[in-house]
């Protein structure tokens, strides 16, 4: 699998900031537009948590989600998938005090396909 990580610190503590990660509901008022956030119909409404669905479209690309790991106040982990890649993306908290480094960690593997889906 290919792997990419990047991290943020934040002047907040996880306490703060997991409830923020944890509102799928809300994630079109801070997640990037360009990358479209949908919630699946079955999953509209709080509590979420492992099982919640929902589906990313970043340009022509759709990629349906499944959050399958909570840790509270620590770490989420959801599952991708689309017809050319699927993977996992890790959200880590890691307390710094009264602050908290925010890891993102990004793997994910093609499928075979990838040359077949150029558009030339």
């Amino acid at each position: 699998m290919t792997e990419s990580i990047e991290s943020r610190r934040f002047d907040a503590t996880p306490e703060v900031l997991f409830p923020v990660l944890m509102a799928f509901d809300r994630y079109p008022q801070w997640w990037p537009e360009e990358w479209a956030f949908k919630l699946h119909p079955d999953h509209q409404e709080p509590p979420f948590g492992v099982g919640t669905a929902f589906s990313i479209a970043p340009q022509e690309f759709l990629f349906d989600c499944e959050v399958v790991d909570v840790e509270p106040d620590r770490r989420l982990l959801w599952h991708f998938n689309s017809p050319l890649i699927y993977g996992r993306t890790s959200w880590v908290l890691d307390r710094r005090g009264e602050q908290t480094d925010v890891i993102v960690t990004l793997e994910f593997k093609g499928r075979g396909k990838m040359l077949w889906a150029w558009p030339f």
